[in-house]
């Protein structure tokens, strides 16, 4: 590791006093702004209440609108020397203030979201997407107190100094923040710093896009004070030169992360990875324990990898048994600590695309000049998961000698599909089971629907339905549904003809359990819509027969953040539209036992099919079979007329499904499909009500037990209006 570091804060913070005192001594004036509540610079206006001191004098009341929730916004304007949110000369602790800078404005000192002297600076936000900076920026920072929950977050732009989320001279920095997705910072980033003995735990640096030119940091102490718990996050930009999880002086740097993804730019001649570090490693503390390395970007080359505990790579398929391509190569890697505890290295995770195979090498680690120390591989303790699909048993290799490290595919894991992947196709059920309850108000509910006093012509109806309903498939899906059918009739003699268009909305949860991994909830909704034609004849001897064809397109959505890509953090998620089919034919037999009293018997098959469809799913490629379902449902209803208003029904009957099976595949292999192929028993009950005042208007209530595979109780409200 380099002998030796630049401490560039202090500089910086030296920096202000020294251009005020140049000012002053060359009668020039430098611009302090202190602001309140909606204070704006702006090219075009100074926005009442804006102050302005010369000499940046440290008098209170330059801050008279409090030290708590102020924000500036400042595009454009003169030349500020320094921006400050909210600032407290005292011992009072300065938070929530917000300051945006954007525009071509320039800042020739530094801008501050919160300061206090003696006090504590907490949840202060500097954003910025514009103008220049030509020193250095701070979300928080506190001389004797304690930098808590601040924020930096740069999009644009350019800051000459340093960057920093939260920074303590004498205090703690803790869970301060820095993010970054462009711009350029001249000098180092920090998620955190404290100074003298305090400690730097909990604080983040985020990169997507921009340009670092020196160091970037998690947490730093400068004292005796520990850098634990801090992380780095890299997936876009450059960094020039080192890249530390935590830093401390004389004290731990333990349990940091850094984590490496996508894109970035490292220099191989400059850049080094530490989990932890000091400028005096000798002097310091344990700068290992818990550190740890997550690697899942493109190939990068650096110039030293040292104090992670743990290595943690996430494989690109495309490399497998390019032996000549390191993940990571490296001038110098050190493994294992000073007391001889080993690094441990495993694969966690393989990004979606190629299949592999049992006998395939993937190189992790390269070092160019010297590999150290003490690390360990070995058969993985978790089955490695590439995307969300497919599981294999990886084993790595550590070969100090030959300054290598290794993983190789021993098998795919039997069956080789993730079995989570079963709660994907639950959506699809849900889908097909909307569609199915379409089906059933067409054949069990439209021509009550569309009886009227006078039974010859066009008329026009629209009948709506809710309910709740739970299907038992391996595990279970929860449906709330509406339903919305209108059209024509058209009655004559024994004659029955519908034309008719229909939708249906659902939403719906789903619950699955599996004996060898995790449980994953999912939810979402469902929607169809189309039309369709029915026909009835009711013979003049009693029986009738009757038939319906339906045609139209559904949508499916399904999100669950219960199965998740582990190289990319993407949970699983689709939208789905497909094209719907359903017919059913039956037969049926009115007894009349007297004017009060009817049993309806009858006997249907509905059948209904929905498209195949491919979806990308979290990166990977999966395809959803056609579903079907095939009903038979035999069942009895009795109908008492209580008054001419009031019609009470009971019903029984017996369903079977032949069919109502999701199935699917990932990357070409079959995933485990829920069913619910199985037998219902259904109970009724209900009553219409005809007003007497309209003999058109008919409102139908029901209350469905269901025991089998459809479970449970479900719930109909029924409005309907025979115009």
């Amino acid at each position: 590791m380099p002998a030796s570091r630049v401490d560039h804060i202090h500089s910086a913070r030296c920096w202000p006093f020294a251009l005020l005192l140049m000012a002053a001594l060359a009668g020039q004036p430098l611009f302090a702004q202190t602001v309140g509540e909606a204070i704006i610079w702006s090219d075009d206006e100074q926005s009442k209440g804006l102050q302005i001191d010369p000499m940046w004098g440290e008098d209170t009341a330059l801050f008279p609108d409090g030290l708590t929730n102020n924000s500036v916004t400042v595009s454009g304007g003169p030349e500020i020397g320094i921006i400050y949110g909210g600032v407290a000369l005292g011992n009072d602790n300065v938070s929530g203030n917000k300051v945006y800078f954007s525009g071509s404005g320039r800042v020739n000192v530094y801008i501050v979201g919160g300061e206090s002297r003696g006090g504590d600076s907490t949840g202060n936000q500097v954003t910025i997407s514009g103008g220049s900076v030509d020193v250095s920026v701070w979300g928080g920072w506190s001389w004797y107190g304690n930098a808590t929950e601040n924020q930096v977050t740069i999009s644009d732009g350019t800051v000459g100094g340093a960057a920093l989320g939260g920074e303590s001279w004498y205090g703690n920095a803790t869970e301060n923040q820095i993010t970054m997705s462009g711009g350029t910072v001249g000098w180092d980033v920090y998620g955190g710093w404290s100074g003298g003995d305090g400690n730097a735990t909990n604080n983040k640096v985020a990169i997507s896009g921009g340009t670092v030119n020196w160091n970037v940091f998690g947490g730093r102490s400068s004292g005796e004070g520990d850098a634990t718990g801090n992380a780095v996050t890299i997936s876009g930009g450059s960094v020039s030169l080192h890249v530390n999880g935590g830093y401390s002086e004389y004290g731990n740097a333990t349990g940091n992360i850094v984590d490496i993804s996508g894109t970035p730019q490292f220099s191989a001649f400059d850049t080094s990875l530490y989990g932890g570090d000091s400028d005096d490693a000798d002097s310091a503390g344990d700068l290992f324990t818990g550190n740890i390395l997550n690697f899942s970007a493109h190939p990068i080359a650096v110039n030293e990898v040292a104090n992670f505990q743990y290595y943690k790579f996430t494989l690109d398929p495309s490399l497998a048994n390019d032996m000549d391509t390191a993940l990571i190569t490296a001038s110098t890697v050190v493994l294992g600590d000073r007391n001889g505890t080993p690094s441990e290295v495993e694969v966690i995770g393989i990004h979606s695309g190629d299949v592999l195979s049992a006998g395939d090498q993937f190189l992790l680690v390269e070092a160019t000049e010297a590999m150290s120390g003490n690390g360990t591989g070995g058969v993985q303790k978790e089955i490695a998961q590439q995307g969300i699909s497919l599981l294999y048993d990886v084993e790595t290799k550590v070969d100090v000698e030959g300054k290598r490290i290794t993983a190789e595919i021993l098998s795919a894991y039997e069956p080789g599909i993730n079995p989570q992947l079963k709660s994907l196709s639950e959506g699809r059920l849900a889908t097909l089971m909307l569609a199915t309850r379409g089906a059933d108000a067409v054949a069990y509910d439209l021509y009550h629907a569309i009886q009227t006093e006078n039974p010859g012509g066009l008329v026009p109806f629209i009948l709506a339905a809710g309910g709740h309903s739970r299907y038992d498939s391996g595990s279970h899906i929860n449906s709330d549904d509406f339903l919305l059918t209108g059209g024509l009739s058209y009655r004559r003699a024994g004659l029955t003809a519908v034309i008719f268009a229909e939708s249906g909305w659902g939403n719906y949860d789903t619950h699955n359990s599996f004996a060898h991994a995790a449980s994953v909830r999912g939810d979402g909704d469902t929607r169809y819509y189309g039309g369709g034609l029915f026909g009835r004849y009711d013979f003049a001897s009693g029986p009738y027969v009757e038939a319906s064809v339906r045609l139209g397109n559904t949508r499916t959505s399904f999100d669950t953040g219960d199965l998740v890509n582990a190289a990319s953090g993407e949970s699983a998620h689709y939208n789905l539209n497909s094209r719907y089919t359903s017919a059913h034919i039956g037969v049926g037999y009115p007894w009349v036992f007297d004017d009060n009293n009817l049993l309806d018997v009858s006997l249907k098959y509905l059948w209904t099919h929905i498209e195949g469809k491919d979806a990308t799913v979290a990166g990977d490629p999966l395809h959803f079979d056609s579903l079907q379902s095939q009903r038979l449902r035999l069942s009895g209803e009795w109908r008492h007329r209580h008054s001419d208003s009031l019609t009470l029904l009971a019903g029984l009957g017996y369903e079977h499904e032949f069919d109502a099976r999701a199935d699917g595949t990932a990357y070409g292999y079959a995933i485990e499909a829920p069913s619910l192929k199985g037998s219902t028993g259904i109970l009724s009950l209900g009553a219409t009500i005809t007003p007497t005042s309209n003999r058109r208007l008919s409102v139908d209530l029901r209350g469905q037990g269901y025991v089998g595979k459809r479970e449970g109780v479900g719930g109909l409200v029924r409005v309907n209006y025979a115009f």
